[in-house]
């Protein structure tokens, strides 16, 4: 038989207690391009167009397996210009990379900023930041 693993509600939210010290002082970097296939995989023609370092600590744990972030809104300069398509966070070290995910305007993305247009000394605004701890 296949394995079918599912985890509850409690455990989720655990997970993501879990997770919290890994992300303080994190660095949110913003790009352009295709989001690569997952976390690990290595940043090629994407182009980074703004970092953000994240609140210390950074997120709350609201029940559920949800994380929202704390200190925001928060800020960065843009760095490059071109339209923002995903972000990935990457620990306070700079390097140990953490997770990816969907950016825009609005509450329908993981990472909601002000606009996706970002210019070169521009100021982008992260106005809220969720990442759910899968039950599934």
């Amino acid at each position: 038989m296949a394995h079918n693993p599912k985890i509850s509600t409690h455990l989720a939210s655990q997970a993501a207690l879990g997770e919290l010290a890994n992300f303080a002082a994190g660095k949110l970097r913003i790009y352009d391009g295709s989001q690569p296939a997952d976390a690990d995989t290595a940043i090629t023609t994407q182009n980074l167009l703004v970092e953000i370092t994240l609140a210390s600590p950074a997120f709350s744990e609201g029940g559920n397996g949800v994380l929202t972030a704390l200190g925001v809104p928060l800020s960065g300069t843009g760095i490059y210009a071109s339209t923002a398509a995903w972000y990935r966070v990457v620990e306070s070290d700079g390097t140990t990379k953490l997770m990816d995910g969907t950016v825009g305007v609005g509450a329908t993305f993981d990472c909601n900023i002000d606009s996706v247009t970002i210019g070169v000394g521009t100021t982008v605004n992260l106005n809220s930041f969720t990442h759910t701890v899968t039950k599934g």
